[in-house]
């Protein structure tokens, strides 16, 4: 009795010193540490193989492509039919390109074949003519084909070359012409030899064919686009003890995204803080970099501020990158977001999710609305307040975002009565002139977000909006500013 006695007194005193934890804790701790947020990530063991997070590179130069890089080159290749066949002869015959009696031979010696329409390196669109490249994989002679005016006319030219070596010369004279960088042009020559190797020696993989548009431009396995990005480089260099890049990998996108961390100050490893996750970092890593400037001069609370970007051969300002990930494949991202990216750095930093925010412009107005809206199909919460910038719901429709779909929030409404996120509706007064041209008779900016703001209000939700004065992106830090000084006030 008397042992059974002790062990019962052993359990109670346990029990006590568990609950009450460390008696020097403050009372501000215990807040801290019951706000720390757990997010589940959802990664593959092939995306955690190709994560990381180092020390800060984009200070860096631009290295040399390595012969060593093995860059995947895939093929979409097309299957001419007979009919396919007779109907192109038919075009050709009615623009008197051949004879009635070419025709009558042709149209009847046919062999079924197939000719490459569209090429990707690692998976990205590249503007590079396998087309052509394809008679020199399987005899390297003369050839002569037609290529559009340099000039960016509708015009074409007759081009005659004697062989290979003579076509690359011709193709790098031909992209400086068109306006390309010498480093962009010594690449279209890189890329042009990558594919007629890979088109020699089968290594290509086959793409299946595709209805879908397909938007060139922005990567380029040769080419370091860190000049892209926008910010100033004295006070990346200043606080680059303080700011952690991450390296990570989407199987779903197949595409290496870089995140940026910019810590607060005196950052504490053991405190929880909240995330001001910004996309865009060509342009928004900038943004971050001011910004820790106001939290270092005490002008509001601490926040870990985030930009999402991309590898280095990707190029976050070019419009069809954008379109392409912001827009066309907005699930995906959201995914990648949702259950790779904030997990991983929730596994790193102690967060705050419930306080945290997701900024988007323009296209990423329209994807911030996406997410907003979809938020709640996720186990993962890593966002309490979403701003909305400018959202360009009029390009979006080009993406294939049904415009019904997208004016009826996703169907949120029907799935949910109540949504329990800050959302803060902002644009430029003066921007719907700028894109006249542009809107096809679809409701301009402003137009789409004041439609937003009477959704909201219909069901009872308040929301900040505010409209400055400034064309579409200028207002950009102003906005920035406020909100972390307002919603992230000591």
């Amino acid at each position: 009795m008397q042992r059974l006695l002790s062990f019962t007194l052993v359990i109670v005193m346990l029990i006590g010193l568990t609950a009450c934890g460390d008696k020097n804790a403050s009372d501000t701790d215990k807040k801290e540490q019951a706000q720390a947020s757990v997010l589940v990530s959802k990664m593959t063991e092939t995306e955690k193989k190709r994560t990381s997070i180092h020390e800060l590179t984009l200070l860096d130069k631009p290295k040399e492509e390595q012969d060593t890089v093995q860059h995947k080159v895939g093929i979409q290749m097309h299957t001419v039919t007979k009919q396919e066949h007779i109907d192109n002869l038919k075009h050709a015959l009615e623009d008197k390109l051949i004879t009635q009696e070419e025709y009558d031979k042709q149209s009847k010696d046919f062999t079924e074949y197939s000719y490459p329409m569209k090429t990707y390196i690692d998976g990205h669109a590249v503007d590079v003519e396998a087309f052509i490249i394809q008679n020199f994989a399987q005899q390297d002679g003369p050839l002569e084909f037609k290529a559009p005016d340099a000039s960016g006319t509708d015009k074409t030219v007759q081009i005659s070359v004697k062989n290979f070596d003579e076509y690359l010369k011709w193709l790098y004279r031909y992209r400086l012409a068109a306006g390309d960088s010498d480093e962009q042009a010594k690449s279209a020559v890189k890329q042009a030899e990558l594919v007629k190797d890979a088109l020699a020696n089968k290594t290509y993989e086959t793409v299946p064919e595709k209805e879908d548009q397909v938007t060139y431009g922005g990567y380029d396995p040769f080419s370091d686009m860190r000049s892209k990005w926008e910010f100033d480089s004295d006070r990346a260099n200043e606080i680059k003890d303080r700011i952690k890049e991450i390296s990570i990998y989407d199987e779903q996108l197949d595409t290496e995204f870089l995140a940026h961390v910019v810590l607060p100050k005196d950052y504490d490893k053991d405190k929880v803080y909240p995330v001001y996750f910004l996309t865009d970092a060509v342009w928004r890593f900038g943004d971050a970099l001011e910004l820790s400037k106001k939290a270092d001069e005490g002008k509001c609370g601490d926040v870990i501020f985030v930009t999402l970007g991309f590898g280095y051969h990707l190029d976050g300002s070019n419009n069809s990158v954008r379109g392409q990930y912001l827009l066309d494949e907005r699930a995906k991202l959201l995914d990648f977001i949702t259950d790779d990216l904030m997990p991983y750095i929730s596994e790193n930093f102690k967060i705050d999710c419930k306080k945290s925010t997701l900024y988007g412009h323009s296209n990423g107005g329209v994807f911030a609305h996406y997410a907003l809206f979809n938020s709640d199909k996720y186990e993962n919460q890593p966002f309490g307040a979403y701003i909305i910038g400018s959202p360009a719901f009029w390009g979006s429709y080009d993406a294939g975002i049904d415009k019904q779909t997208c004016d009826s929030d996703y169907g949120y409404w029907d799935r949910k009565q109540t949504l329990d996120k800050d959302v803060f509706l902002c644009a430029g007064s003066q921007e719907d002139p700028d894109y006249t041209d542009l809107y096809n008779g679809n409701p301009t900016t402003l137009q789409g977000l004041a439609a937003l703001k009477e959704r909201l209000d219909k069901h009872n939700k308040q929301c900040k909006y505010k409209l400055y004065e400034s064309h579409h992106y200028q207002y950009i830090p102003e906005m920035l500013d406020e909100w972390l000084t307002e919603h992230y006030a000591k």
